[in-house]
Parts: C-alpha cells; structure tokens; sequence
C-alpha cells in the first residue's frame, strides 16, 4: 500500500483512480467522473487529498466561512455488478473528511455504505465553524470493506462553493 499514480490502469491490485466519462448506476446524465477502486484487500482504502492551503481565488488564499460548502455526489459504476440478478457486486463506504492541522478529523459527509441495492447518493454539506479561517485539506474516501472485488466506485460534481 502506499501512493498511486493518477491516471494509472483501471484494474491494478495496488488502487486505481482515473478521470472517465460515464455514469454512475442509477445515474441519468453521463458526465466527467473519478473513477476510484480501492486497493485489492480487505479492508483497503484509497483516498484523494485536496489540499487547499495553497489554493487561490480572485486576489487572495483561500480560507473557508461559514457559508462554503461542498455538493456532488457519489456511487458505483454499472460494471460494479455482475452475474444474472447481480449475484456478485461492489459493496464500499464513502466518506469525505475535512483536516486542518490542531483540530481533529472531521467525517462531513458518510460514512455511507452503497452496495447492489443502494448504488448513488447525492450530497451538500457546510464546511463546520471550527474551520472558519483556517486552511484546510479535503479527504474524498473510499473503503473497501471485507471484499474488494468489483468495487469500483466514483465521484461526480464534486464542487467547492460558497453561498
């Protein structure tokens, strides 16, 4: 375990992530999404780090307030399924987490667990007061659970906005 090439193959045992055009399952609208499968394990991971300490808008860094908050959504991919009825298929937990240094981990969107019968969820949630000021990173997480078989999960929309 350890860092992976963005990009990289769609079926390396170590994780993969790469930007494709699809859609999630029971998603309408096809569109750019990161594709993500966790590494080959059981209970392996992948997560993308967004640091935003260095991230710049109109004139000035970038430092959250009560306002901003980040919406997308999230799900599995139509080949996360697979046999007659999907016998066998993706079974993951998402998670976004907010950091910033002196204050602990905050979990602000999940754990959510989608699997065969619950396969795409949107969200929209407030980046919490205790971040107010400070530079933060963004942490979009997947969890593989007991099997890492087909789990090939994604992120779509997944946007950064105030007001």
């Amino acid at each position: 375990m350890g860092n992976i090439d963005f990009g990289g193959s769609l079926d390396d045992d170590d994780g993969s992530v790469a930007l494709v055009r699809g859609k999630l399952v029971g998603d309408q609208a096809e569109g750019l999404l990161l594709w993500t499968h966790p590494t080959w394990v059981s209970n392996g991971y992948i997560e993308g780090v967004y640091d935003l300490t260095n991230f710049m808008i109109p004139g000035r860094t970038y430092t959250p307030n009560q306002r901003d908050h980040i919406s997308g959504e999230y799900g599995l991919f139509p080949d996360s399924c697979y046999g007659i009825g999907c016998i066998w298929c993706g079974d993951v937990t998402f998670k976004i987490i907010i950091r910033s240094q002196g204050i602990p981990d905050f979990t602000l969107v999940g754990p959510t667990r989608l699997n065969c019968e619950d396969t795409h969820n949107a969200f929209d949630a407030y980046i919490p007061s205790q971040f107010t000021g400070r530079p933060i990173k963004v942490v979009l997480r997947v969890d593989a659970g007991d099997e890492s078989t087909l789990d090939h999960a994604g992120w779509k929309d997944v946007v950064l906005s105030r007001g």
